[in-house]
């Protein structure tokens, strides 16, 4: 039904010319590319079918051509108007042609003329048309060739993620970023972030009496992000055990569109919770611009659900509540179970701080823009129905094509999607391989998809080009053990992003007998990335010789045997990278334990930037995880964390023990032996030491 409504004239037209015996050569069909015509006259095709202007920015001028071919191998075509006119009652105050005719002109046979449409964004909405008379017989001065010219209502269009800031029920200071965007089409202004509520909140104010916000485009905004997305940090001091807080923040800005207005400003709200025993659900965006996509292509939009509460947050329901036209967005669920009209069979149950994901598809059948809308249902008490916006464009093209291998540097033949490496090894990421089939890849978009808790991924140029002469190539160092996977998307010179994801899959696996993880993190401190943090030491003792904070039998920042000698005769225990500006991590590894040896771990608060810092130790043995401690806070600098000892027997089985002491010292333990506990002397292991 839709073929015929799109085509019924030219069906009409062809079937006269069946019914009146014409030959094919009288009768010619463009196939949806222009006009039916007619005759012994020129034949008029005009390109494209419809012109859309969209995205573009309040003031800012865009131009698009229109051509007009005579497609007759013989007959010229007379052209004898090109008029542009309003629409269905719309205007067309903002849009103009140039190179227009003045007055009647001919083409030969198979000859073209461009036109040119000139838009100027003043965020209005255009809905105007363009009619060509020619002495094409369907074509003429009656029934003229008319192509719509569309635009978008350039207007800002506020965004917040999350939706709302909401703090679990740890009882300890935290903090979480709000982050402001705009998915509308021209600049969003925000004048004035406030908050108001309960005194356990704060927020970081503006730095600016204004801030400029340009309509979102992740390509641009991967390489300028304060310029597409404004962060406002939530910071929350409980003042008791069980306290909740509430409070609300005030966002004044120029969307006038939703919320309230006074004095001419869009005012809108975020709630700040503290302490709900609730599920709590935060979706990456509540506007999803998708962006141009082929015609015939189909571009997969990943959508990321986090549980930002403490219960369990189940996803009852995910589904699409407003489409474009020609249903052009669809929803992949991936392995979750599905009912066979594609709703979800089964609810999805998501734990506190952890997150998942699904996709939404945007296949479009013809030029121009397409808007729908998203709909989740969850028990989040707050947001039982989270909506999020839809925006995508079809265009004419070819997606680009992205490819990603991986590597560890320094090692000789071709990359692979998945490789194994250990900690601390330099990855270098290649996606040369990337290519477009009309056109070229001019960018190249990174994403850190999955990686290690206590760490970042910090791309940049490989070491044999520290020009950065190359953006195909990037370097990393897989900081901790883990599994770390990156994402790739490219752009094309049209503006067009690959219509797949290219992941690299890394797999960091300790190559030591030990292998022990220090990371820790400071809630108030604003950037726990930059060069300022609070530095913790992590500390390896060989009992019975070994005292804390004396060498050579405590492996830390001031032995760190780093060079890899035989300091104790025959171990070699090394400390592999000493962090000092935050979160981490550093690590101490020993390949050549000595039997019925034991020895101790510890953590020591060496200086305090921000407050209580919480620390986390990890211990492997032969590359498997044998011991966790979690977020261990040390409210003060110069405490010493006590965390346990490690037994080493290879003739025994399992080979080792790991016992927690997990004692939190006012001071450092400074030259004191490690305490040997009750534990280890009811243990009946054996010791070379005289420790028990």
């Amino acid at each position: 039904m839709q073929f015929f409504k799109r085509h019924s004239g030219a069906l009409v037209i062809l079937l006269s010319c069946l019914a009146l015996g014409l030959t094919l050569g009288a009768c010619s069909d463009s196939e949806g590319e222009g006009s039916i015509v007619t005759g012994t006259s020129g034949r008029l095709l005009v390109q494209p079918l419809n012109v859309s202007f969209s995205q573009v920015a309040l003031g800012e001028t865009q131009v698009q051509d229109v051509t007009l071919t005579n497609i007759h191998p013989s007959e010229s075509l007379t052209i004898y108007s090109v008029a542009l006119a309003a629409r269905d009652g719309g205007r067309v105050a903002d849009l103009k042609l140039l190179d227009k005719p003045t007055a009647e002109f001919k083409l030969a046979a198979e000859e073209s003329r461009t036109v040119k449409v000139e838009y100027r964004a003043t965020g209005e909405a255009n809905r105007a048309k363009i009619d060509v008379v020619s002495s094409d017989p369907n074509y003429g001065r009656e029934t003229p060739f008319s192509l719509n010219v569309d635009t978008q209502a350039n207007r800002p269009q506020i965004s917040f993620s999350p939706r709302t800031v909401s703090f679990p029920p740890v009882g300890q200071a935290r903090q979480r970023p709000l982050t402001i965007y705009n998915y509308g089409t021209a600049p969003l202004i925000i004048y004035d972030v406030g908050y108001s509520g309960s005194s356990e909140f704060s927020i970081d104010p503006l730095s600016d009496s204004e801030v400029v916000l340009q309509p979102y485009q992740a390509s641009l905004a991967a390489q300028n992000p304060s310029a597409y997305g404004l962060e406002v940090m939530v910071h929350y001091r409980p003042q008791g055990a069980g306290s909740a807080g509430v409070g609300k923040i005030r966002v004044e800005s120029n969307d006038t569109q939703e919320g309230t207005q006074e004095s001419g400003r869009g005012i809108q709200y975020v709630d700040v919770l503290a302490n709900a025993v609730a599920p709590c659900i935060m979706v990456d965006g509540s506007v999803r611009n998708i962006g141009p996509v082929p015609v015939g292509a189909v571009r997969p939009h990943t959508v990321l659900v986090t549980n930002c509460g403490s219960e369990a947050l189940v996803i009852s329901n995910i589904e699409i509540l407003e489409n474009s036209a020609s249903n052009e967005f669809s929803l992949d669920f991936g392995s979750w179970a599905v009912e066979a009209d594609g709703s979800l069979a089964e609810s999805v149950t998501i734990a506190p701080n952890e997150d998942t994901t699904f996709r939404v598809d945007y296949a479009p059948r013809e030029v121009g823009s397409d808007t729908g809308k998203l709909l989740i249902e969850s028990n989040d008490p707050a947001q039982p129905e989270f909506e999020v916006d839809l925006v995508a464009r079809g265009s004419d093209g070819v997606c680009p094509v992205a490819s990603l291998q991986a590597k560890v540097r320094g090692e000789t033949g071709a990359g692979r999607p998945t490789i194994s490496a250990t900690p601390l090894d330099y990855i270098v990421l290649d996606a040369s391989g990337s290519h477009d089939p009309d056109g070229q890849v001019v960018s190249y978009e990174w994403t850190a998809l999955q990686v290690p808790d206590g760490t970042e991924v910090d791309l940049g140029p490989t070491v044999e080009d520290s020009a950065d002469a190359d953006p195909s190539r990037r370097e990393f160092r897989a900081l901790l053990t883990g599994t770390y996977k990156l994402g790739l998307e490219v752009v094309d010179n049209e503006g067009f992003t690959s219509c797949n994801q290219a992941v690299a899959t890394i797999v960091a696996i300790p190559n030591k007998k030990i292998h022990i993880e220090l990371t820790w993190h400071n809630p108030e401190d604003p950037d726990e990335t930059d060069a300022n943090g609070s530095d913790l030491d992590l500390h390896f003792v060989k009992l019975g010789p070994g005292k804390w904070f004396e060498s050579p039998y405590d492996i830390y920042f001031r032995n760190s045997n780093n060079s890899g000698g035989g300091i104790w005769n025959p171990e070699s225990p090394r400390l592999d990278i000493d962090d000092i500006d935050g979160m981490g991590p550093e690590n101490i590894t020993l390949d050549d334990p000595v039997n019925c040896e034991w020895y101790g771990v510890g953590v020591h608060y060496y200086r305090e930037a921000f407050g209580t810092a919480y620390a986390t130790i990890r211990i492997y043995i032969n590359e498997n995880l044998v011991f966790e401690a979690l977020n261990k806070p040390m409210a003060r600098g110069n405490q010493f964390w006590d965390v346990g000892r490690i037994h080493w027997n290879q003739a025994g089985s399992p080979g080792f023990h790991v016992y927690e002491v997990d004692e939190l010292m006012p001071a450092r333990p400074a030259e004191q032996p490690p305490l040997v506990s009750q534990s280890m002397v009811n243990s009946g292991l054996c010791t070379i030491r005289d420790l028990y």
